[in-house]
C-alpha cells in the first residue's frame, strides 16, 4: 500500500490511486499520517474530526471511519489502547526525506548526483502538503515542515546546478522563494545564477525585490547577498569596456 500527502491526501493501490472520499474519513486519514507510527488518542482525533465540537456519538462514528479507511489501508491501521495508530508502508513524504538526506550528503564531492537525486525528489509533489487538510491543528505543524523542506530541496537544487545551467538554477531559487520570501540564501542563487545566464539586468532587479523583502522584516542584505550584487556590478563594468 501506498500513501500519498505531498498534495491532496490519497492512497494508491495496485489498481491505481484512490482519494479518499468524505470530509471526516480524510481528516481522520491525514491526521494519523501526519503521526505516522506513533499512536494518536482518540481525544484528539474527534477534535481534529468534529472542530465545532463533537457530537454524542463521536466515538462510535470515528470507529466506523476507521472501518472504511481500513477497508483500503488493512492491517497497517490498528486499533491500540487509547487510539489507532498507522504504520504506512510507503509514504511519498518518507521517500522525499530520505532523498533529503542522501542529497546532502552527496553535495559536495557529487553535486552531480545530487542534483539528480533532488530533482526526482521534487517530482514527487502534486500540490500543496496534505492539499485541503493542511489546515488541520493535528496536521499543519507537518504539513509546514515538509513544504519548508521543499523549498530547502529548491535551494540545494539551484545550487548543485548553478555551475553548470545556470537557468535552471534561477528557476529552482525563484521556487525556493515561492512562499517564503525571506530566504536570504535562495536570494543569492538567484542574483548569481541570472548574472552567471548572462542577464545581468534582471539579477539586479533580483537583488532589489531581495532588498524589498528583507526590509519588510527589518532586516538589511547581508554580507552574501551584497557580495552577489557587486559581481553583477562589476560584469556589466567588464562588458561594457
Amino acid at each position: 500500500m501506498r500513501y500519498g500527502v505531498l498534495g491532496p491526501v490519497e492512497i494508491r493501490t495496485a489498481g491505481g490511486d484512490e482519494p479518499v472520499r468524505g470530509a471526516r474519513q480524510r481528516a481522520l486519514l491525514a491526521v494519523l499520517l501526519a503521526h505516522r507510527r506513533t499512536m494518536v488518542p482518540r481525544e484528539r482525533l474527534v477534535a481534529a474530526l468534529w472542530p465545532e465540537g463533537a457530537p454524542p456519538s463521536s466515538e462510535h462514528t470515528l470507529h466506523s471511519h476507521a472501518s472504511r479507511v481500513r477497508a483500503f489501508v488493512g492491517p497497517e491501521l490498528r486499533a491500540v489502547e487509547g487510539g489507532y495508530r498507522l504504520d504506512p508502508g510507503d509514504l511519498d513524504a518518507d521517500r522525499f526525506d530520505r532523498a533529503l538526506r542522501e542529497a546532502h550528503r552527496l553535495s559536495v564531492r557529487e553535486p552531480a548526483a545530487a542534483a539528480t537525486l533532488l530533482d526526482e525528489a521534487l517530482r514527487l509533489w502534486r500540490g500543496p502538503a496534505f492539499g485541503t487538510e493542511a489546515d488541520l491543528p493535528e496536521v499543519q505543524a507537518e504539513a509546514d515542515r515538509l513544504e519548508t523542506n521543499r523549498r530547502a530541496a529548491h535551494e540545494a537544487l539551484a545550487r548543485a546546478l548553478l555551475p553548470t545551467d545556470p537557468d535552471r538554477a534561477a528557476d529552482s531559487a525563484e521556487q525556493a522563494l515561492d512562499g517564503d520570501p525571506y530566504r536570504e540564501g535562495a536570494w543569492v542563487l538567484l542574483v548569481r545564477a541570472l548574472d552567471a545566464g548572462g542577464r545581468p539586468d534582471a539579477a539586479a532587479a533580483a537583488y532589489r525585490r531581495a532588498a524589498e523583502s528583507l526590509a519588510e522584516i527589518g532586516l538589511l542584505p547581508a554580507q552574501d547577498l551584497r557580495a552577489a550584487r557587486s559581481a553583477v556590478r562589476l560584469h556589466g563594468q567588464r562588458s561594457n569596456r
